[in-house]
């Protein structure tokens, strides 16, 4: 990832871009075998945050290759597939071609619809394209504007998909798909790739698209898909104007109603999947919750998809060899604050190598643990899977006692052990801080919607001395890497003590 300075200002213009697709000859998904039914069931089934997870790491993920096997047994029996976002970043075979492997698979899957989630974004606009070719759909994302036009964006983020269910029958249902993501989610992305976009409260965009879906388009049924949770939105009011909404981001297990109207998400990772049917009745033309299940998928004795175990194969062939390379062994288990300090001393020793003064390194926390043995290259890409670029800024005590206390969610390394109680008033003193570029160049929303840097603010006070210095082609991992070809043992001990800010805390 490259972040740079980004300042935006967000106006909710409802603007609106739209997609149309009719589900032609798909299986029917009415409620009875009569040729026409008062009442006519509509399924779902939504899949968030998979991150990537090709292989189980544990015994409650199964893997793609499974998800894909219970997913097109559900196609087949009629139900709409919802991918909600993050199906990405996170490891290294998925990581390796930007996501061109899993999206063949999501392709074979046959998915409906595909909302944008942060982790998108990761490789930038251009990959998300690229993505978008493999899979075959756009994403949808209503709430992506333009900036500094401030208007919806034409070249990114559809605002809707109508999928047409029993066409041409009796029982025939128009089912519209609104796809948007959390306003705030705009300061969890790579700042340069958002330069020109931003993302607005999706509340008064989706009234707006609903409305035009029933009223103009014929929809009978309107369900949202917000790569968001249910705390990040305003759901009162989105439960005025759909039927459903499928949510995702947080990886939790999630089921509420709002106005009788359900909001669910199925956690994360492959382990779970969220399903929901609707209920239309064509009399009164009323839309109910008939029923919800958030299904774990290690609970089934899913059978691996041999057409989606083809296109991973196919991708291992290439992949393998560089992730099975044995880099070494760790002597305890790490936690991803234990693996965030180890990376903190590492980037430290290089800074200082290139002759750089730095008093303290403040990250955040690494992504994934590392279990005890041997370390791959691929479990080690886990925990940090990112490519974040290294910056020094200069700081005030204020802010480092801010962030790695007040907040505690910065992890670190404090090579003077300087006492950070002692400097927790200081806003005219300054240090020279090391940090990921995710991290210094992190974004913040205000009232109005204005993004500013939040995190080291006081990093950009215009003043020259403080200006950031970047360590190009400076990487951690490659660093991680390096290091352990020369030392192949990780010792704990090596990065824990009073030197070490927060260690152990995630």
């Amino acid at each position: 990832m490259k972040y740079r300075i980004l300042f935006l200002t967000i106006l909710p213009l409802l603007i609106m871009s739209c997609s149309r697709e009719n589900n032609r000859g798909s299986s029917s998904l009415s409620s009875t075998s009569n040729p026409s039914s008062e009442n006519i069931d509509v399924s779902f089934v939504a899949l968030n945050d998979l991150h990537g997870v090709v292989d189980p790491r544990n015994n409650k993920e199964v893997g793609i290759t499974k998800v894909a096997t219970y997913l097109k047994d559900k196609k087949a029996q009629g139900s709409l597939l919802l991918n909600s976002g993050d199906m990405y970043q996170g490891t290294f075979i998925a990581g390796y071609d930007y996501g061109e492997t899993i999206s063949k698979v999501m392709k074979d899957i046959d998915f409906d619809s595909y909302t944008i989630g942060n982790h998108e974004f990761d490789w930038g606009i251009d990959l998300i394209k690229q993505n978008e070719v493999t899979l075959g759909k756009k994403f949808l994302g209503a709430n992506i504007y333009t900036y500094p036009e401030k208007k919806k964006a034409t070249d990114l983020g559809e605002s809707y998909i109508i999928k047409t269910i029993n066409e041409g029958t009796p029982n025939e249902v128009k089912v519209g798909i609104i796809g948007a993501i959390g306003e705030d989610q705009i300061t969890s992305i790579t700042s340069t790739y958002v330069t020109n976009y931003t993302f607005v409260d999706p509340a008064p965009i989706i009234k707006d698209i609903s409305k035009d879906l029933k009223d103009n388009q014929g929809c009978n049924i309107v369900v949202a898909d917000i790569h968001a949770s249910i705390e990040q939105i305003n759901a009162n009011e989105i439960s005025k104007y759909v039927d459903a909404v499928f949510l995702a981001h947080t990886h939790r297990e999630t089921y509420d109603e709002i106005n009788n109207v359900p909001f669910i998400q199925g956690g994360r990772y492959s382990e779970a999947v969220a399903e929901l049917t609707l209920t239309y009745n064509k009399t009164n033309k009323s839309v109910k919750n008939k029923s919800h299940n958030i299904q774990k998928l290690a609970k089934l004795n899913l059978k691996e998809d041999e057409s989606a175990k083809q296109i991973i194969d196919a991708q291992r062939v290439i992949t393998d060899p560089i992730g099975n390379r044995k880099l070494g062994t760790s002597s305890n288990y790490l936690s991803t604050g234990d693996m965030s300090c180890f990376y903190s001393k590492i980037a430290y020793e290089k800074a200082v190598d290139l002759g750089y003064n730095v008093d303290f390194v403040l990250f955040n926390p690494a992504r994934y643990s590392l279990e005890p043995g041997e370390i791959k290259y691929s479990s080690l890409f886990e925990t940090n899977p990112f490519d974040n670029d290294l910056y020094i800024l200069s700081t005030n005590g204020y802010t480092i006692y801010r962030e790695a206390i007040t907040f505690g969610r910065q992890m670190g390394y404090n090579p003077k052990g300087i006492d950070l109680n002692s400097i927790s008033q200081q806003k005219s003193t300054w240090y020279e801080v090391l940090v990921y570029d995710y991290n210094g160049f992190h974004i913040g929303l205000d009232e109005s919607g204005n993004k500013y840097y939040d995190y080291f603010a006081a990093s950009f006070t215009g003043v020259e001395k403080h200006s950031p210095i970047h360590l190009e082609g400076v990487e951690v991992l490659n660093l991680t890497v390096s290091r352990l070809e020369k030392n192949p043992t990780i010792i704990s001990s090596d990065f824990s003590g009073n030197n070490f800010i927060n260690q152990g805390l995630y």
